[in-house]
């Protein structure tokens, strides 16, 4: 029985030396992604005035090397929105529930759909989707939208890839239902790109925040370009929560 005992301590000794062990190595592990996402953070100046670039201020090099699926940077200035975005051809949930470096993680990254967008924001309507993290991160601070001041004041989302810089101008922040936006509104051509933003213009929730004027300032053509967040509302399930933006200015590489 002694020896039984024994052998037993010995045992859980060695599985609680491989428990310690494997704790460790992710807890380094994620201190390494964190220390290596924080060295790519990328901040938008904004100050973009010529249509032509010299450089693009992401190394996209670097981040197709950590993760090919890697294909853009969003940041929205005010907000803990500066982060990579990412596609995973057919596969439309993948990056729900993986970081940016492809590992499985819980708060996922912000992606898009290979099925309905490409790579290239050249879609009449771009969809990005992110998770709504408690503590801020990803596309949990999108709620900053809600309280009208917030809104007035911080108007842009800046997107870089490889070959452009692309600021759009927000003009809705809304609570909406879950339908698949890609879907149910063509935005296509000029009509149905209209028609979709009308209805966007109808939305009169209590946290609704809508700039009218900017929509009409735009002129609805075969250029317009529209950019959505999406993220699960905080308020209930089955909604979700939009920011939205116009394709502004384009400076090419």
């Amino acid at each position: 029985m002694k020896k039984f005992l024994l052998c037993l301590a010995a045992l859980l000794a060695v599985i609680g030396a491989g428990a310690a062990v494997f704790v460790w190595r992710e807890r380094t592990l994620e201190e390494e992604r964190t220390e290596r996402f924080l060295e790519m953070r990328q901040k938008a100046d904004l100050s973009q005035q010529d249509s032509d670039l010299g450089e693009i201020p992401v190394d996209f090099e670097e981040l197709e090397a950590i993760n090919p699926d890697i294909y853009a940077w969003i940041t929205v200035p005010g907000t803990t929105i500066d982060t990579p975005v990412l596609q995973r051809e057919g596969d439309v949930s993948y990056y729900l529930s993986h970081a940016w470096t492809g590992e499985a993680d819980a708060d996922g990254s912000v992606c898009s759909e290979s099925q309905y967008n490409g790579t290239d924001f050249e879609d009449a309507h771009t969809v990005l989707y992110g998770n709504n993290c408690s503590d801020g991160t990803l596309f949990g601070s999108l709620r900053l939208f809600e309280d009208e001041s917030f809104f007035d004041t911080h108007r842009t989302i800046a997107v870089y890839t490889p070959d452009a810089i692309r600021y759009y101008r927000i003009f809705a922040a809304y609570e909406y239902d879950s339908r698949h936006l890609l879907q149910s509104f063509d935005c296509g051509s000029p009509e149905g790109m209209d028609k979709y933003i009308k209805e966007i213009l109808s939305q009169r929730n209590l946290y609704a925040q809508i700039d009218e004027a900017a929509c009409t300032d735009t002129v609805v053509g075969e250029d317009t370009r529209l950019l959505t967040l999406s993220t699960g509302s905080s308020r209930g399930d089955g909604m979700t929560y939009l920011v939205q933006g116009i394709l502004e200015k384009t400076f090419l590489r």
